[in-house]
């Protein structure tokens, strides 16, 4: 926490985030499958953190940042 100022588990689930986030930009896998790759087995787990840190959902987030 010293080095990083996050608790070891705010650390992990921003470095989960940052894996969904690539994977939803550079894939086409579907958005559970992310959130199981990204380590977040629960679906509805998963859009939650990603909506708290995002502001939006998995869905939306592919739909305004997919390469065009």
């Amino acid at each position: 926490k010293k080095n990083t100022g996050q608790s070891p588990n705010e650390f992990l689930i921003d470095l989960r985030i940052a894996t969904a986030k690539f994977l939803l930009t550079d894939t086409a896998l579907p958005c559970y499958k992310i959130g199981e790759l990204s380590g977040i087995t629960d679906f509805n787990n998963f859009v939650r953190l990603f909506k708290k840190e995002n502001h939006m959902t998995p869905s939306q987030y592919r739909k305004n940042h997919a390469l065009r």
